[in-house]
């Protein structure tokens, strides 16, 4: 077993929290303040959900786990950013083919 599946829910679906940072670099929107408050209590609010402050060992397999999870969460963010890139350029089917690639 690599990972509870709760775990590796909630550290799927940090996702969101990468989208911004990656459309400042890849696509110039600005970050404003109350992004920032938001992304802050979004990573607050993930750390106290996930609680990575227990007690037991961590082993290889849950270490694996958890880059295979966040992969998936920095992959998906990646694939917002392109769909916002695209906007209303391509045909509606396309976003869910390249999220669901991610």
């Amino acid at each position: 077993m690599y990972l509870s599946i709760s775990k590796c829910n909630i550290l799927f679906f940090t996702g969101p929290l990468y989208v911004p940072f990656m459309a400042y670099y890849f696509l110039g929107e600005p970050i404003s303040k109350i992004d920032i408050f938001a992304l802050t209590m979004g990573f607050i609010g993930m750390m106290l959900i996930n609680n990575p402050f227990t007690d037991h060992e961590i082993g290889e397999n849950e270490l694996l786990g958890v880059a295979l999870s966040l992969t998936g969460g920095v992959t998906s963010s990646i694939a917002w950013v392109a769909i916002r890139k695209m906007s209303s350029k391509c045909h509606f089917t396309v976003a869910p083919f390249y999220f669901s690639l991610g």
